[in-house]
């Protein structure tokens, strides 16, 4: 499976690409145009999706590809008009910075 992250959208785009079929998954995230949501994420060694906030969202986004659950997790990381996080990366000893 492949999970799109969503950039000016309000929901997580999962494509399968074994029968080319395409679902819109997870909550209402709300629309704001012209501003960036989520324009990162990184596969986690728990096999997770973690997906930094940008412009217009203030959580992080976590997908879990087992279930399809979406969920936000963590406080509030600020005002929505502001730049936030454009990069992820993970360590040998499975931390996400």
């Amino acid at each position: 499976m492949i999970y799109c992250t969503p950039r000016g959208t309000n929901k997580v785009l999962k494509i399968d690409p074994t029968n080319d079929t395409t679902t819109l998954i997870g909550p209402d995230l709300g629309v704001i145009n012209n501003l960036n949501k989520y324009v990162n994420s990184i596969l986690a060694p728990n096999g997770i999706i973690y997906c930094t906030p940008h412009t217009s969202s203030s959580r992080i986004l976590e997908i879990d590809p087992n279930t399809d659950i979406i969920t936000l997790i963590g406080p509030d990381l600020g005002s929505l008009d502001i730049f936030k996080y454009s990069c992820m990366f993970s360590t040998t000893s499975n931390i996400l910075y």
